[in-house]
C-alpha cells in the first residue's frame, strides 16, 4: 500500500499574494497507519484577517514565541521529502503557499508528487467535492491510496 502524507495550511487570510502561512500540519500515512505527524506555528510577524481569524483563532499573541518560516519550511521540506504529498484544493491553495514559503526562504523544492485530493474528487463527477463530504462518504482515503 502506498505511503503518503497529507498536510494543510492555516493562513492569515485568503490572497495568495500578500497572506501568509500561520500554522502548518502534517500526518505521514503508510499501510493506511499515521507514521508519523508534522505540526508547527509559523510566526509570519502578521496579523490574521478578522474572518481567517474566526477559522483557526490564530493571532499575534499566539505566534509570538512560534519559529520563524525559514526554521518550519526547512523542516517541512525535509519532512516531505521524497514523498507523495496531498492537499485538498492543493494546487488552488497549499501547494501555491509550500512553493512561494520555499522560494521566499531561499529553500528548494524538496523531490515530491504533489496530489490535490479535489481534482481527483472532481474527476469521479460525483458532487459535492467538499472534503468534508468525501470522507463523510469514504471516498477520500480510497482515492489517495489509489494514486
Amino acid at each position: 500500500m502506498a505511503q503518503y502524507i497529507v498536510y494543510d495550511f492555516e493562513p492569515t487570510g485568503l490572497c495568495l499574494l500578500g497572506d501568509r502561512p500561520v500554522e502548518v500540519a502534517a500526518v505521514k500515512i503508510k499501510d493506511g497507519k499515521v507514521v508519523d505527524t508534522f505540526e508547527s506555528l509559523i510566526n509570519c510577524g502578521r496579523e490574521s484577517h478578522p474572518a481567517a481569524y474566526a477559522v483557526h483563532g490564530i493571532g499575534l499573541k499566539e505566534l509570538k514565541s512560534a519559529p520563524k518560516p525559514a526554521e518550519v519550511f526547512s523542516k517541512f521540506a525535509d519532512f516531505v521529502d521524497g514523498q507523495h504529498i496531498v492537499a485538498h484544493n492543493g494546487n488552488g491553495f497549499d501547494h501555491y503557499i509550500l512553493r512561494t514559503e520555499l522560494l521566499r526562504n531561499g529553500i528548494c523544492m524538496p523531490d515530491c508528487k504533489l496530489i490535490d485530493s479535489l481534482l481527483i474528487a472532481g474527476s469521479l463527477r460525483r458532487p459535492p467535492n467538499r472534503l468534508a463530504d468525501l470522507c463523510q462518504a469514504k471516498l477520500f482515503w480510497f482515492l489517495i491510496i489509489k494514486c
